[in-house]
């Protein structure tokens, strides 16, 4: 009978160290998904349209205003990454939520995008090749498609 005691003892020991184990670890479980790391992400045109329909975020086009005024995406704000203000604006947008962006090929997009991530945003997601690739998917953008009398190859001697 003291061995029926001592091994049902000693199995109540083990099981009470778990329980002990785990109740430590709870308090932690919840530090570890607080200091994730941000998250950098180069996506193709079509991943990057659905990303940002199914995701609130901020839309930010990097480009200067000129680029800007010629079109882009729709609901994109314009934040020119040369412009002595732009860390002062970009400092302004929530930190917690993604933010999309994109220039015209890709490369001011990167510089910007680890400008983010160096500040503490917690997802950036770029337009892989920019707003050229996104114009080449043929998605739409605020640019007005061009007309018959306007397009490249139209010729009309009497304008």
């Amino acid at each position: 009978m003291s061995t029926i005691l001592s091994v049902s003892f000693v199995a109540n020991l083990r099981e009470m160290n778990r329980l002990l184990f785990l109740m430590l670890l709870i308090p932690f479980a919840g530090f570890a998904q607080v200091s994730k790391k941000p998250r950098l992400e180069k996506l193709d045109a079509y991943a990057f349209q659905t990303k940002m329909v199914h995701m609130l975020g901020s839309v930010i086009d990097v480009r200067t205003p000129e680029e800007y005024a010629d079109g882009t995406i729709k609901g994109a704000k314009n934040l020119n990454w040369e412009d002595k203000l732009f860390k002062e604006n970009a400092a302004k947008l929530p930190k917690y939520m993604p933010v999309f962006m994109f220039c015209q090929g890709g490369y001011r997009s990167g510089e910007a995008a680890e400008w983010f991530i160096k500040q503490g945003f917690s997802s950036v997601i770029i337009l892989e090749n920019g707003y050229d690739a996104w114009k080449a998917a043929g998605l739409p953008t605020t640019e007005k498609p061009a007309t018959e009398s306007s397009s490249p190859g139209s010729y009309d001697p009497d304008k």
